[in-house]
């Protein structure tokens, strides 16, 4: 074999070896990223439906008890919950 039979496109062997590997890392590296992102996210999700979950309580039972006031901040909230739930989670 000749010297140009163990080259690829210019790069040799090892060079081609040594860039896959590095490839190779920078997969793994984003795939462990992805999955960390995965993972928040989903805390997130928990973290707003119990909001929501909460507020559409507060909502609905003790509306008769709070002022008018925290009525209307109440519905408000509710309303861009359920809005911001819909859109995102559904």
């Amino acid at each position: 074999m000749t010297n140009q039979a163990t080259q690829t496109a210019g790069i040799t062997d090892q060079e081609y070896l040594e860039l896959a590997d590095h490839c190779k890392k920078l997969v793994e590296l984003a795939q462990l990223e992805v999955g960390r992102l995965k993972r928040e996210n989903k805390e997130y999700k928990k973290m707003v439906m119990s909001a929501y979950g909460f507020i559409r309580v507060l909502d609905e039972q003790f509306d008769i008890f709070l002022p008018t006031e925290a009525t209307y901040v109440l519905e408000s909230i509710r309303s861009y919950l359920s809005d911001f739930v819909e859109n995102q989670f559904l």
